[in-house]
C-alpha cells in the first residue's frame, strides 16, 4: 500500500473513531426463548440488521452422498412459507423493503435480515415463518436444483473453481471440509424433499443458534424480536463433531485446462483464532501476501518480475483447524517462476527477517482500517456473530487493536520460524502448463492416495 493510502486509512480511523467507540458498546440481551442476543443499538438510521448463525449446519455436515444439501436449503428459505407461496412471500418482502438471504460455509448456516424499523414486526414474522413453516414445494425444489446444477457445470469450466476443488481434495484428504459447498452433479441430483425437510427440522435448531442485531432497536425490542423469530423452532442439540483434519504436504500438481492464464493455489496448515500467536500470524500474513502492494509476494511477483497482476495470501480459519492459503494468477509460461518465488519468500520469512518498518506498516494498516469493518449495521452484525463463534468476548471491538499493537517484532519472527514451512507447501495449478508435474492417471501406481 502506498504512503497516501496509509494516510487515508489513518484519517478514516480518526474520523470514525467515535463510531467505533459507540460500536464497542455490545449488550447481551436475554430472552424467554433461552437464546441471548448480542446487540449494538444505533439510532442514527431507522434500519435494523440481524444475523442468525446455526452452528454445525454447514456443508461439511452434509451426508457424503448428499453434498450440496445445506446449500440448497439456503436457497429455498425465501421460496414461500405458511400461507404465502413463492410469489406472494417475495412480494411481501419487496413491498416492505425487507432483505432476507441465507448462505453456508463449511461449519455453519447463516441467515441475514435487514429491515426498516417501521416494518420490523412483519420482517420478524416472515423470518419465523421461513424457519418454522417453509413450504418447500416440489416446484421450488426443482427450480433450485436446476439452478445449482447449472452453477456446478459452470464451475467445472472455471479455473478458479477447479483449482479450489482440487486443492481442498488434495490437502484435506477426504475430510468433510473438502466437500464441495454446492455439491456435485450426482449428489445434488440425489437430494430429495425428505432430505430437505430433515435438514430444516434437525439442523435449524434453537439450541444451535446465535443471534446478533444492530441498529435502531432497543434491548427490550431485541428480546421480543428474538422470541418472535425463534417461536416454534425446535430445541434440539446437535452432538455431531467433525474430526481434526490430517493435511497432506509437499505436493505440486497440475490440472490441464485450456485457458489463457493459469491459476495457482498454494498453502499449508496454519493456526486459528484463539491461538496465543494468532495476531502475530495475522501480521505475518499481511507482510507475506495479505497486504496488497506492501506485501513481499506482490512486490516480488508483480512489481519486480511482472509475472502476475495479483498475488495474495490469507488465513482460512475453521472450527476444527486453519489453513494459510494463497493464490496467484499468471501467464502459462510464468507458472514455474511464480511458484519458485513463493517458495523463496516463505523461506526468507521463515528465517525471521521481518523488519521494524514492515511491522509498523502492517500495524498501521490493520489498526487504521479496522473501523471500516464496522461502518454499517450489516458489517456490525457479521462481526458480532463472528465474535460469538470465536468466543472473543463482548469487549473485543474495543480491544482488538490493542491485541495487534501488542505484537512485537520478536513475536512475528518467532512465529514465522514455526508457522511457515516452504517444504510443506501444496501447489495446485490449473491451466495450459506443459512443463510442470501432471496429475497421474487414475489407476497409476503414482496416483496420490486419498484417505477414506
Amino acid at each position: 500500500m502506498s504512503k497516501m493510502l496509509r494516510l487515508i486509512a489513518l484519517f478514516l480511523s480518526t474520523l470514525l473513531m467515535a463510531n467505533c467507540v459507540h460500536a464497542a458498546d455490545v449488550k447481551v440481551i436475554p430472552s424467554k426463548s433461552g437464546v441471548d442476543t448480542w446487540l449494538i443499538q444505533d439510532d442514527n438510521l431507522p434500519i435494523i440488521a440481524v444475523r442468525m448463525v446455526f452452528k454445525k449446519a454447514g456443508y461439511a455436515y452434509d451426508p457424503k452422498d448428499r453434498q450440496g444439501l445445506a446449500f440448497m436449503v439456503a436457497n429455498l428459505l425465501d421460496k414461500g412459507a405458511g400461507d404465502l407461496d413463492y410469489v406472494s412471500f417475495n412480494k411481501r418482502l419487496e413491498e416492505q423493503a425487507i432483505q432476507l438471504s441465507a448462505h453456508v460455509d463449511a461449519d455453519n448456516f447463516y441467515i441475514d435480515l435487514k429491515t426498516l424499523r417501521q416494518n420490523a414486526d412483519e420482517a420478524f414474522r416472515l423470518l419465523n415463518m421461513a424457519l418454522t413453516d417453509p413450504r418447500l414445494e416440489s416446484s421450488s425444489i426443482e427450480q433450485v436444483r436446476k439452478q445449482v446444477l447449472i452453477a456446478i457445470k459452470k464451475d467445472l469450466e472455471d479455473p478458479d473453481s477447479v483449482a479450489e476443488t482440487a486443492w481442498n481434495e488434495e490437502v484435506l484428504r477426504g475430510h468433510p471440509y473438502a466437500y464441495q459447498s454446492k455439491g456435485t452433479l450426482d449428489t445434488v441430483a440425489s437430494i430429495r424433499r425428505k432430505d430437505i425437510l430433515k435438514f430444516v427440522a434437525s439442523r435449524l435448531s434453537r439450541s444451535q443458534v446465535l443471534m446478533s442485531m444492530a441498529g435502531n432497536i432497543t434491548p427490550n425490542e431485541a428480546a421480543a424480536a428474538t422470541d418472535k423469530v425463534l417461536f416454534k423452532l425446535p430445541r434440539l442439540s446437535n452432538s455431531l463433531q467433525l474430526p481434526s483434519p490430517h493435511y497432506s504436504e509437499g505436493r505440486e500438481i497440475t490440472l490441464p485446462l485450456q485457458v489463457p492464464q493459469s491459476v495457482v493455489l498454494f498453502g499449508h496448515e496454519s493456526i486459528k483464532y484463539g491461538h496465543p500467536d494468532f495476531y502475530a500470524a495475522h501480521i505475518l500474513n499481511y507482510i507475506l501476501g495479505g497486504g496488497g502492494f506492501e506485501s513481499r509476494l506482490m512486490h516480488r511477483v508483480r512489481s519486480d518480475k511482472g509475472l502476475a497482476y495479483n498475488v495474495t495470501t490469507y488465513i482460512n480459519s475453521f472450527d476444527r483447524g486453519a489453513l494459510l492459503q494463497g493464490k496467484v494468477s499468471t501467464r502459462n509460461d510464468a507458472v514455474e517462476k511464480s511458484i519458485a518465488i513463493v517458495k523463496q519468500e516463505f523461506a526468507r520469512l521463515q528465517k525471521g527477517d521481518v523488519t521494524p518498518e514492515e511491522l509498523k506498516l502492517a500495524k498501521d494498516y490493520l489498526t487504521g482500517s479496522f473501523v471500516l469493518k464496522l461502518d454499517s449495521n450489516e458489517k456490525l452484525v457479521r462481526f458480532l456473530a463472528f465474535m460469538q463463534l470465536e468466543n472473543l468476548g463482548t469487549n473485543f471491538l474495543s480491544k482488538r487493536n490493542d491485541y495487534i499493537n501488542a505484537v512485537t517484532l520478536e513475536d512475528v519472527n518467532r512465529v514465522a520460524k514455526t508457522l511457515l514451512k516452504p517444504d510443506k507447501l501444496v501447489f495446485v495449478t490449473v491451466g495450459n502448463v506443459t512443463t510442470a508435474e501432471k496429475v497421474p492417471e487414475k489407476g497409476s501406481e503414482k496416483a496420490p492416495e486419498k484417505a477414506n
